[in-house]
């Protein structure tokens, strides 16, 4: 069991590893018609490459290994061959990356993740949030309700009212694009669940500030945004709503969920009947 409060010290896989409380992305799955089932996608893993490269430096080496398929996946001959995934050489590199627990990398995402931090530090606003400012970096915060509801979230930084919320995004440029984004990948009911359990620590958070960066290069446009109140307020709906459904066995069921579930007509599809 672990102690309700802030732990510093905790690494994102034990993080992830301590299931059993309501986060953000818990949350999500109970959710289904909003947001797509998270798989092993491949901008997942980009986007938790890129959050290792700014926020954990230091443990890279530990958790990935760079290798580039035209360099190690060459025939017996040494020569270089049309599908360098397939060959042997790099089925056996890959099988050794694995079983030492790291992740693979290819040379273009390990070099767009750099080129990306370095957007990062030369932005002024957002070098201060994640760099620069007073703060605790990788923070994980758990929190059990007086209803015996345990809940988590992993903070990217934690400074004095503000939690910080780093995201790599392919969207086009413009606002309405990253507020599409907010929408579709349920970036307002993370935020409503961050400033949740931060009240049940009693942490006094005021705001949550996202951290943008575009995964387009060469520029990797870096954008700081606050999240206006009828986001906020939308979040806290579809929170309460995710919690509901984890929680009340009475509460309407939902595709994917357990038990029957009644389908009501779509009101554009109505017709009533004449007489």
């Amino acid at each position: 069991m672990i102690t309700p409060g802030l732990h510093h010290a905790m690494t994102i896989e034990d993080y992830r590893a301590r299931t059993g409380h309501l986060s953000s992305s818990v949350l999500r799955k109970a959710l289904p018609e909003r947001y797509p089932a998270a798989g092993a996608s491949r901008a997942r893993a980009f986007g938790a490459l890129f959050h290792a490269v700014v926020l954990d430096p230091d443990r890279l080496d530990d958790r990935y290994v760079v290798l580039d398929p035209g360099k190690v996946g060459r025939r017996k001959d040494g020569s270089v061959a049309d599908h360098p995934t397939a060959t042997t050489a790099w089925r056996t590199a890959a099988a050794e990356v694995a079983t030492a627990g790291k992740t693979l990398v290819s040379p273009e995402d390990w070099e767009r993740a750099h080129a990306m931090r370095d957007a990062v530090t030369r932005s002024p606003s957002a070098a201060a949030l994640l760099f620069d400012l007073p703060g605790a970096t990788g923070v994980s915060a758990f929190y059990e309700s007086p209803a015996g509801l345990r809940h988590k979230a992993r903070y990217d930084r934690l400074l004095d009212g503000i939690v910080v919320d780093l995201k790599s995004t392919g969207t086009r440029p413009g606002a309405d694009a990253l507020a599409r984004a907010v929408v579709d990948h349920g970036y307002d009911l993370g935020a409503a669940h961050d400033l949740a359990v931060g009240d049940g620590l009693e942490l006094a958070l005021e705001r949550v500030a996202l951290v943008f960066v575009s995964k387009e290069p060469p520029h990797h446009r870096v954008t700081v945004c606050d999240l206006a109140e009828e986001f906020l307020r939308r979040g806290r709906a579809l929170r309460a709503l995710a919690v509901e459904r984890l929680t009340d066995p009475a509460a309407e069921t939902y595709e994917g969920a357990d038990g029957p579930l009644t389908l009501a007509l779509p009101r554009c599809d109505r017709i009533e009947q004449r007489r």
